[in-house]
């Protein structure tokens, strides 16, 4: 399955799980920052997924598979390409110092 089909069973499936309310809200805007969730199968940490993709970290999480990163016009791409996963930036605020305890 590619990384692309991946990321989309991924947010359809706990869009379903969530009766559909949240899984729009996992989906990136089309530019600036995205959460950045390395899967176990990358072998890496999301922000060295981020830094390998050419793009820059903008806000670390809680836990090692998920940052907040932005970069250029290929720089999504070469997140799937690695083994990560693309979401909205409103997906990592739970996986924040701040979000949390929140």
């Amino acid at each position: 399955m590619s990384t692309l089909l991946r990321s989309g069973a991924v947010v359809l499936a706990f869009g379903l799980a969530t009766g559909g309310a949240a899984a729009p809200r996992l989906l990136p805007a089309q530019s600036g920052p995205v959460a950045v969730l390395a899967l176990p199968f990358a072998g890496t940490d999301a922000v060295s997924l981020i830094a390998s993709a050419g793009g820059t970290i903008v806000r670390s999480g809680a836990y090692a598979a998920v940052a907040v990163g932005d970069g250029g016009p290929d720089f999504r791409a070469e997140v799937l390409r690695r083994g990560g996963l693309v979401l909205s930036p409103v997906a990592a605020f739970g996986c924040t110092p701040e979000g949390a305890g929140a």
